[in-house]
């Protein structure tokens, strides 16, 4: 009978232990779900915090007030750590929109972008590239800004006509050296030919009268041939071999024509 009793006490416990466990696992269920509803209450809050920001961007944009626009922009940042990507791209573009404005406002700026169209217009390449240097320096006008990036499109474009032209015209430079490289060289090799003929002429006249080294030289390339069907005495085989030896043969004897 105790036995009885003792089992009956035994399973009583465990049916309490077991409840209690139900309980603190339903307590932790609990719990976690108004952790999970505070959390989107939060997140909810904070969406409605980041939307009432961006309407109030627009209307800071639209007064000109840009400064405070971009106060708010540093609210959002601080607030929304996790935006869907949906919601980074209209707020990429509400920044971009803010630049523009900022820009547009920007009488410094403005000038400088007036310059440059005018320097364009003129075709004046150096100075509108300076004043883009000057723009671009600035740090706040983004080149993909139309107005200035359509500036700069027309400026590389000035620049790619200029470099072409320049190009053009040294390649026509060129050709005229070329020319006169070929005009020259025509006519130092008629003299050197008109030269060789004058020695050649003396040469079959009286070899003696042609100086050392050139008449051996001259004998020698015409007593190399002799065996074969060269002719030593034709015309255009003694002025040929004069022209190979060219220096042997004309400077010492225009030395002794001085003389």
């Amino acid at each position: 009978m105790k036995i009885w009793e003792e089992l009956r006490i035994l399973e009583t416990k465990r049916r309490k232990a077991r409840s209690i466990q139900e309980l603190l696992q339903g307590l932790e269920q609990i719990e976690r779900r108004k952790k999970q509803l505070q959390e989107e209450r939060e997140e909810s809050s904070k969406q409605s915090t980041v939307q009432a920001l961006k309407r109030k961007i627009e209307l800071k944009l639209a007064q000109g007030k840009i400064q405070e626009a971009q106060d708010c922009f540093e609210r959002i940042y601080h607030l929304a750590h996790e935006l869907t990507e949906e919601e980074s791209q209209s707020l990429i573009s509400l920044w971009d929109k803010m630049e523009r404005e900022k820009i547009r406002r920007d009488p410094t700026l403005s000038s400088l972008l007036n310059q440059m169209k005018m320097h364009i217009a003129d075709r004046k390449i150096e100075k509108a590239q300076k004043i883009a240097e000057e723009i671009m320096e600035h740090g706040s006008y983004p080149m993909e800004e139309p107005a200035f990036f359509e500036l700069l499109t027309e400026l590389r474009e000035l620049r790619r006509d200029e470099i072409s032209a320049q190009c053009q015209s040294l390649q026509e430079k060129n050709e005229e050296l070329r020319q006169k490289q070929e005009e020259t060289e025509s006519e130092i090799t008629s003299h050197k030919r008109l030269s060789a003929g004058i020695v050649a002429y003396f040469y079959q006249k009286n070899p003696d009268l042609i100086p050392s080294p050139g008449r051996e030289r001259i004998q020698f390339r015409l007593q190399e041939k002799a065996h074969s069907s060269y002719n030593s005495n034709h015309w255009e085989n003694i002025i040929a071999i004069i022209l190979d030896h060219y220096e042997e043969c004309m400077e010492p004897f225009l030395k002794r024509m001085k003389e």
